[in-house]
């Protein structure tokens, strides 16, 4: 049943999200693509997380927690207005991988290396987050965000990646 239930996760993904998009355009949603897919992401993640726990796939814990880390920024900027996303973004993209490295250590507590990784990137996180004014810190938000304008193709290189490897 566990098997059967990880491997139909993408499909059931897709075709969620597809079904709100097209209620969106048909306007029977009152709501923005980025809420859609911010509330598909924290709803399927989970699910996906659970399956993939014990079971050595750290594609899987790691798209999960990517994915669902990604709702709760969709969600935090579209509900709360925020205004500059700069501020946003790079706080983001050290919190996002830490919390990768959290669950990776959740799921096995040996690899005491995940544990550092995870703590330095919350700290780099916070650090962010109290530096937001300076300078330095803006230009590489605008790096930051540019990357998100583009995350789409690098989970493509990353899917690629790990069929490679």
């Amino acid at each position: 049943m566990r098997d059967k239930v990880y491997s139909l996760f993408p499909s059931f993904y897709f075709l969620v999200s597809g079904l709100l998009v097209l209620l969106r355009f048909a306007g029977n949603l009152q709501i923005s693509e980025t809420e859609i897919f911010g509330i598909v992401f924290l709803v399927t993640s989970p699910v996906y997380l659970y399956f993939s726990f014990g079971r050595k796939l750290k594609g899987g814990l790691i798209s999960a927690t990517f994915l669902f880390l990604l709702g709760v920024v969709f969600l935090v900027v579209k509900q709360w207005e925020i205004l500059n996303l700069l501020q946003v973004v790079l706080p983001s993209v050290f919190f996002i991988p830490g919390g990768i490295f959290l669950i990776l250590f959740i799921d096995n507590t040996k690899k005491k290396n995940f544990l550092f990784g995870a703590v330095v990137l919350f700290v780099l996180s916070a650090l962010a987050i109290v530096a937001a004014d300076i300078e330095l810190v803006k230009v590489f938000n605008r790096l930051a965000f540019e990357v998100l304008n583009y995350w789409e193709a690098l989970l493509v290189f990353v899917g690629l990646g790990m069929l490679v490897g």
